[in-house]
């Protein structure tokens, strides 16, 4: 059984990121254009 309990103050606020990114490019081919997924051990290169 796994009993645990988690600790902290509700009162608290959770801290969100505030940067937004925009991916233009993947190994030189656009965004939208490209798959998602990458193969193990790939050098994939996004800009």
């Amino acid at each position: 059984y796994l009993n645990f309990a988690l600790l902290g103050d509700p009162a608290l606020r959770l801290s969100f990121p505030r940067y937004h990114i925009v991916t233009d490019s993947i190994n030189n081919v656009e965004a939208t254009l490209s798959s998602d997924t990458a193969k193990a051990l790939t050098v994939v290169s996004v800009a």
